[in-house]
């Protein structure tokens, strides 16, 4: 009779285990979410996901932040970005990884903004996508402004 709690405990935990959705890796999915305005094989697809976060996390973030951040002494700084594009295309589960608290709040304030994709599919199921996007921001105060010469010109 003593075992009958410890049983109901593991029972338990394994359907909680079971229900949480399985995931599969952006690199060896079959078919690649599809980000908004992307078409092709699955080749341009992955390149067009790509750059299609790239673009929207630039656009949306907000720069004068990083300035603030960064100051007058760091050139570059990274941010490490995952989350799961769920089977039925909504961005769950984001997670940063940034040296200052700000600049990871800011980059989750931004993947929550993604817009929904068409899901990826493996072995003909529409799956739960792992994704991880590594960041390189360039401190704009940093950045060396080129002199235009005579011979240049």
């Amino acid at each position: 009779m003593k075992l009958l709690p410890i049983f109901m405990f593991l029972f338990l935990f394994s359907l909680n285990n079971y229900s949480q959705e399985k995931s599969i890796s952006f690199f060896i999915i079959d078919e690649v979410p599809v980000y908004p305005g992307c078409n092709g094989d699955n080749q341009e697809l992955k390149k067009c996901f790509n750059k299609g976060i790239q673009r929207f996390f630039l656009k949306n973030f907000n720069i004068r932040l990083l300035t603030e951040l960064l100051g007058s002494t760091k050139k570059v700084t990274k941010v490490y970005l995952s989350f799961k594009i769920d089977s039925k295309g909504f961005v769950k589960e984001t997670r940063a990884r940034a040296p200052y608290l700000k600049l990871k709040e800011e980059s989750l304030r931004i993947l929550a903004l993604l817009p929904k994709m068409k899901p990826g599919k493996h072995e003909g199921k529409e799956i739960s996508v792992s994704c991880s996007i590594p960041f390189t921001f360039v401190n704009p105060k940093k950045i060396k402004k080129k002199k235009i010469t005579r011979k240049q010109r």
